[in-house]
């Protein structure tokens, strides 16, 4: 009698035929476990992302700071908020103003210079991390390239760069008339804006900060980029030319 598919009991010398199905699941999960685990790691990844896409929020306004300020979390909270209380209407029309603002800290190399001659009261020498800082250089201009978003808040060597390489909107193409505090013909100094005298938590960013809009960008991810645009235009002018409020 032949002993295929049959297991013997070890050491009491009985056979027990095996079921030739779970053989034939013994055999298959041998031959192609790893694909198998390959191919539930994907469908609980596309799983995921599915669900991210459906409860994600979409942005009406992404606005972009670079400079040397770090703000906490809930100094940007609170810059977020006054600037989704700026916005002009609600964009997508969903019920709510919901605005992004991407930061990213970056020193100037006389910045670095100015911070590292000096010390603090325990005589500590003032310290920055240059890799680090490069490292969030490369990623804003990496950011500037994919056009999803127009409205920056710069420091004025960084507004520079953006000036030099043409990427920006001249302000009479956006706005009906100078605003305050308008530098030249492209950028105004966030400090002289009404805006910025109002709100005291925007004190957390400088006031030499500068406001610029950026030329529309044919590489922009955005879908619909020219109606993105015009919301983007339209948050520029509220922010440059919100008025300060009267009192009663």
């Amino acid at each position: 009698m032949g002993h295929e598919n049959n297991e013997k009991i070890q050491d009491q010398g009985i056979y027990i035929k095996k079921d030739e199905k779970v053989t034939w699941a013994e055999n298959f999960w041998y031959h192609y476990k790893w694909a198998i685990i390959g191919i539930a790691v994907a469908a609980v990844i596309l799983f995921v992302c599915i669900v991210q896409s459906c409860t994600k929020r979409e942005e009406d306004i992404l606005i972009v700071y670079a400079g040397p300020a770090y703000l906490s979390q809930t100094e940007l909270a609170s810059v977020v908020e006054v600037m989704g209380n700026t916005m002009p209407r609600d964009f997508d029309e969903n019920g709510d103003k919901f605005v992004i603002v991407d930061m990213f800290q970056i020193f100037s190399e006389e910045q670095i210079k100015d911070i590292t001659a000096q010390t603090d009261a325990n005589g500590k020498q003032g310290y920055v991390d240059r890799s680090r800082n490069s490292s969030n250089y490369d990623q804003y201009n990496k950011y500037v390239l994919t056009g999803d978003s127009s409205i920056y808040l710069l420091d004025p060597f960084l507004y520079e760069t953006l000036k030099t390489n043409d990427r920006l909107c001249k302000l009479t193409d956006v706005l009906s008339d100078e605003p305050k505090g308008a530098i030249d013909e492209y950028g105004v100094r966030l400090g002289d804006t009404d805006l910025y005298k109002e709100y005291g938590v925007l004190r957390v960013l400088p006031e030499d900060t500068v406001i610029c809009i950026a030329r529309p960008f044919v590489a922009g991810t955005k879908t619909s980029k020219e109606k993105y645009y015009n919301r983007e235009k339209e948050m520029f002018s509220a922010i440059v030319d919100t008025p300060l409020k009267t009192e009663d």
